[in-house]
């Protein structure tokens, strides 16, 4: 008989120093991905003290002297107090997962109800020794009304146990096998103190046995979950690395696309003329044409929406050059309601490419540019109409090719901003193409440059 509970204490030794270091590792571990750490940790550290209260109990069983007299009192009261604590823990921990069925309320309101009693009942077995009390050599005895505390035990775990099977749905299925586990476990061990009685409380090995069962299988679902996320995590950068990839073709193409070989032949030839006929508007054709192919390339290296007015003097620099190949037969207008929005870049240039040159480039006499913005049912609106020759919009060109700069516009609008860009046009008439971006993507963007131009003020001064 000694010799079985000199096991049995070291079984329990081992598990309350399990306890003990798995609540410290819990704590401690960041990395460590649970849901309700602190109840976890709780639980483990009421489980590690019940274990070592039971153990110092025993181990003073019968010792007679002054501080074993206080030591074993205190111990014994742990190990009869701290059950309900620790099943009061675990029902906060458990409620976390579950519904607001009124059943299972009512069900742990019953358990709290037995917690609250059985701890009352404790207290006052001190004084009526009920449960247990000491002989004059210091030996423990057990009360006339022990099978009380454990029926206690047992009908509060009761509740527990059906409270779970209830909530099985809701729990899922790992959840609900880590929580029977943990509610049985203690319930045998009871069963086994009833029926076979040591001095050494069976109750705290199945309390420990069911915390360090119950945490090993929620860390395994819980590092599944974390695994999952992980290579979500990865999905989600290749896929982001594919569209950079992606945006970053798009760019090229959108660059090529507007350095017309025979546009910059026509700006070039027209510069050599001017330099000897009339140098300062040569100087700011060559400054319109720097302007002009800086703002190109500077749409090579911006991954975000930019201001307005960045985008209108790229416009500005191109319709210069070309107000200089045309003369007269351009005449530009420019109706400015709102100027403070966002929009992707190389957005309106291409735009106001295609109302110069196929639709007043190609009318005898030229024609009338205008550029207009405003705030309309909440979109930004950018509204660029001709009154050239215009097209018929259910037909191809007559060389069958699709215009890149026209669809890459479409194209960055619907993705960088939710906006789009709507074509109307007459043969004969003119055409009028109205961008629409909306506001509230808009706001978003202002709020982001705010904190990126507060993070680079923080990072300046070294914060």
């Amino acid at each position: 008989m000694i010799t079985g509970e000199l096991y049995l204490a070291a079984i329990e030794t081992w598990a309350g120093i399990f306890c003990f270091a798995t609540a410290i590792f819990t704590y401690t571990n960041k990395n460590l991905i649970l849901k309700g750490r602190n109840q976890i940790v709780a639980i483990l550290l009421c489980s590690s003290i019940l274990i070592f209260s039971g153990i110092i109990a025993w181990h003073l069983d019968g010792v007679n002297t002054p501080w074993a007299y206080y030591l074993i009192r205190i111990s014994n009261f742990l190990v009869f107090i701290l059950p309900y604590v620790d099943e009061f823990l675990f029902l906060q921990y458990i409620t976390m997962y579950m519904s607001r069925n009124k059943l299972s309320i009512l069900l742990r309101e019953a358990v709290y109800f037995i917690c609250m009693l059985g701890i009352a009942l404790v207290v006052v077995g001190l004084f009526n020794h009920m449960y247990y009390s000491f002989d004059e050599n210091n030996a423990y005895i057990r009360g006339p009304m022990f099978g009380l505390s454990q029926l206690l035990g047992i009908l509060m775990f009761a509740f527990i146990i059906t409270n779970i099977f209830i909530e099985r749905k809701q729990l899922g299925r790992v959840m609900f096998y880590a929580f029977v586990i943990y509610a049985i476990c203690p319930v045998v061990a009871v069963i086994f103190t009833l029926v076979r009685y040591t001095t050494l409380s069976q109750l705290n090995l199945g309390i420990a046995a069911a915390v360090l069962i119950m945490f090993m299988i929620l860390s395994r679902e819980q590092n599944i979950v974390m695994l999952k996320q992980k290579e979500e995590i990865i999905k989600q950068r290749e896929r982001l690395l594919e569209q950079e990839r992606q945006v970053s073709e798009l760019k090229i193409s959108i660059v090529l696309s507007q350095i017309r070989p025979h546009f910059m032949f026509n700006s070039l030839n027209a510069i050599y003329y001017l330099c000897e006929k009339d140098t300062e508007m040569a100087q700011k054709a060559i400054s319109d044409f720097s302007d002009y192919l800086r703002g190109n390339m500077d749409s090579m290296s911006v991954n975000n929406l930019v201001p307005f007015d960045r985008e209108l003097r790229h416009i500005r620099a191109y319709l210069g050059l070309e107000k200089m190949r045309f003369g007269d037969d351009l005449t530009l207008v420019y109706e400015f309601e709102e100027m403070e929005f966002y929009l992707p870049p190389l957005t309106v240039q291409p735009i106001v490419e295609n109302a110069v040159k196929h639709g007043v480039g190609k009318k005898n006499g030229g024609g009338t540019v205008i550029m207009h913005t405003c705030k309309y049912d909440g979109y930004f609106e950018i509204r660029v109409s001709d009154d050239g020759v215009g097209f018929d919009p259910k037909k191809k060109d007559d060389d069958g090719k699709v215009h890149i700069g026209i669809d890459n516009v479409k194209k960055r609008l619907n993705d960088m901003c939710g906006g789009k860009l709507i074509i109307n046009s007459k043969v004969g008439e003119g055409t009028v193409s109205i961008i629409k971006i909306p506001e509230a993507c808009i706001n978003e963007q202002y709020m982001f440059e705010h904190i990126r131009q507060s993070d680079n003020k923080k990072l300046a001064k070294g914060d």
